[in-house]
């Protein structure tokens, strides 16, 4: 039997500490999806302190950005021009692009931390499919055939 040894989980979980990240990234430009809570907004605090010139803030909820950028500005002692929040709903294919379309005006983008995703409750937004396939049918043009009609939701439920 092949793998880790028993055990080795619980040790990575429990009891081992990553090294904390000292590496500096001096004129770096990054951007964090998903960066006004949890580990997007952890990870653009990360940044922040390991000396980047720009972070990007991408967020759904510009005040709640506004709140996070404020929180990461007030702990980190940085000018305000090192965070910027901008506008991407992951679920809006409009807003990615609009997202794609400021971005090209950055003069450099060195990171991105693709920490965002798309987060539906089931029984409010049936079918769960039809967002995430509209999306990849008009951004890559991959079209799997997939209509809100073509599933019925007895499919789903046992």
């Amino acid at each position: 039997m092949s793998g880790p040894p028993p055990g080795a989980y619980l040790y990575s979980q429990l009891i081992y500490t990553p090294p904390y990240p000292t590496k500096k990234y001096t004129g770096r430009v990054v951007i964090i999806t998903g960066a006004n809570v949890g580990l997007g907004l952890e990870t653009a605090r990360h940044f922040v302190r390991l000396d980047a010139a720009k972070v990007i803030l991408a967020v759904r909820n510009l005040e709640k950005g506004a709140a996070a950028k404020e929180s990461i500005l007030r702990s980190e002692k940085k000018t305000e021009d090192v965070v910027e929040v901008w506008k991407l709903d992951l679920s809006s294919f409009q807003s990615v692009k609009d997202f794609a379309k400021k971005a090209q005006n950055l003069k450099r983008m060195d990171i991105l931390v693709e920490n965002a995703g798309i987060v539906r409750h089931f029984s409010e937004y049936f079918p769960p499919f039809d967002t995430i396939f509209e999306v990849l049918k008009q951004s890559v043009g991959w079209d799997c055939g997939f209509t809100p009609q073509s599933y019925s939701r007895d499919k789903f439920i046992t």
